[in-house]
């Protein structure tokens, strides 16, 4: 059964586990607020290292985002010698609440019940509440629009802005889509591995063009995750932009 809090919020001091894909403004809350951040996340920068009573580099997160495998065993070493009284969880889960799930199993979970990520990240229910609460929100569609030049293309499920695109930018197989490594454009080929990057880092002790290599890579393999009907990503979701 997995384990939810529904108690008092903890006493002061007590170490707590946060998970994100970056870490650093729940490890600043959660210190400034009296707490011991323990923290895995996809960057272990400086900054969150110094809010941290401990930290841990989840790697490929990026490319890979968290699953069981790297995330559990993260959480198991930041918790020894550790009572944390709890974990809290930001970015990096929104369309896994089945991993919600399986951290539940382990620690109390503070924070939406997994159940409760599954429906407002399940786009069409989201869109059917919103439609019966007279909430304004856009039009969304599973399928590609016939006239799609006011449309984005997204992962459903999806966070952040590296997996939105135009409409148009979905093709057929051996056509290019435009993605961003968040240092340059580049193309990637459907169906093709993307390219390595070679770029001297200075003085990174986490290699930044590795992990910008690593991301470039997550998104040409969600590029290349076609339905082998329709061409199109799994999951797709189309958004229409609002006049």
């Amino acid at each position: 059964m997995p384990s939810v809090s529904r108690v008092r919020s903890p006493e002061a001091g007590a170490a707590i586990l946060i998970a994100a894909s970056s870490g650093r403004a729940l490890a600043g809350a959660a210190r400034r607020a009296g707490f011991r951040p323990l923290v895995a996340d996809f960057f272990d920068d400086l900054d969150t290292r110094g809010f941290c009573a401990a930290n841990h580099f989840i790697e490929e997160g990026l490319a890979r985002g968290f699953t069981e495998e790297n995330l559990i065993p993260a959480l198991e070493a930041l918790v020894k010698g550790e009572a944390p009284c709890g974990f809290v969880y930001g970015a990096g889960f929104e369309d896994r609440p089945e991993l919600l799930e399986v951290v539940a199993q382990h620690f109390t979970l503070f924070g939406n019940f997994p159940d409760v990520v599954r429906n407002v990240k399940d786009p069409a229910r989201l869109a059917e509440l919103c439609g019966a609460l007279n909430i304004p929100h856009p039009k969304i569609s599973m399928e590609m629009p016939s006239d799609h030049h006011q449309w984005l293309v997204k992962s459903a499920g999806g966070a952040g802005g590296s997996h939105v695109a135009p409409a148009g930018a979905i093709g057929a197989a051996g056509e290019k889509i435009r993605v961003s490594d968040d240092i340059e454009w580049r193309d990637v080929e459907f169906g093709a591995p993307p390219p390595d990057r070679e770029r001297e880092v200075g003085t990174d002790p986490r290699g930044l063009a590795e992990r910008q290599r690593q991301k470039l890579h997550g998104l040409a393999s969600i590029v290349r995750s076609r339905d082998v009907e329709t061409g199109l990503p799994v999951r797709t979701l189309f958004t229409e932009i609002p006049n």
